[in-house]
């Protein structure tokens, strides 16, 4: 799912990048596209799932550096993160120690804690 996911991403971002899209149409675009598909494929074509995708492949240029020892649950909560070095760690710690999603939410949550307490 997670190769489909980064596709699905690229296909949006070069269809605003080749129609010049600002980012006002690219929303709508994504809008429309979720209204769609969920309306032919069914569940999975959410609006902030199509964000999410859109963002992924951004987020993600190589479809290399993907790993399929965590869920896209696990990366829709690292695509939360701005920083790539927090993000990367993150991603790392996700692999070496297993996380289950509420438990990646609730560190990400505690890093931007302590960030903001110093």
């Amino acid at each position: 799912m997670l190769l489909a996911y980064w596709q699905i991403g690229k296909i949006i971002v070069e269809f605003e990048h080749d129609k010049k899209f600002d980012n006002t149409t690219s929303r709508q675009l994504i809008l429309n596209l979720s209204k769609y598909l969920t309306k032919e494929l069914g569940k999975g074509f959410s609006r902030s799932n199509l964000f999410n995708m859109r963002k992924f492949y951004l987020l993600y240029k190589s479809v290399q550096s993907l790993t399929g020892r965590i869920s896209w649950s696990h990366y829709c909560e690292l695509l939360s993160i701005s920083d790539d070095a927090a993000r990367s760690f993150y991603e790392k710690e996700s692999i070496n120690s297993e996380f289950v999603n509420i438990v990646v939410a609730i560190s990400i949550s505690n890093i931007f804690m302590t960030m903001t307490l110093l």
